[in-house]
């Protein structure tokens, strides 16, 4: 059916993708330790059937803590190494007033499908500072449509 009232597509029929684009709210943690919310923070993504593209920007001025990054509350749950896929964001921008991360293949890393953990050669920092990241990837979604 062309033009069939309700499709995205004009065509209604079980080959119709699921298309969505949205915003979602990005959360540092530090060890399982929630940040807070930042000063400067932002997630869009487009969802494809179960592709999905993220792109997110975190700030906070201040940050008295150490510990291993991880990004949280994410829009979707992702496949992950346990399920033999190894997805990961590459890690775009991230800095602390202490200096820049090493970022010699930095990547948030999913070893769970709620969460992402950064990897990089030098990704724990001790003291007060301000961190800035980002980081954008294609995922696949635990869900099949």
């Amino acid at each position: 059916i062309i033009g069939g009232a309700g499709s995205k597509s004009g065509v209604i029929g079980e080959t119709e993708l699921d298309y969505e684009e949205g915003t979602w709210t990005p959360q540092i943690w530090l060890s399982g330790n929630d940040l807070g919310a930042g000063d400067n923070v932002e997630g869009r993504y487009v969802k494809t059937g179960n592709l999905v593209w993220l792109v997110f920007h975190w700030y906070k001025p201040s940050i008295s803590s150490t510990g291993t990054v991880e990004l949280r509350n994410l829009p979707f749950s992702f496949r992950h190494s346990a399920d033999g896929v190894y997805q990961s964001l590459t890690a775009g921008y991230c800095r602390h007033s202490n200096g820049n991360f090493d970022l010699d293949g930095a990547r948030f890393q999913f070893n769970t499908s709620t969460y992402a953990t950064l990897y990089a050669s030098d990704a724990s920092h001790a003291g007060t500072y301000a961190v800035e990241m980002s980081g954008q990837g294609h995922l696949i979604t635990t869900s099949s449509s």
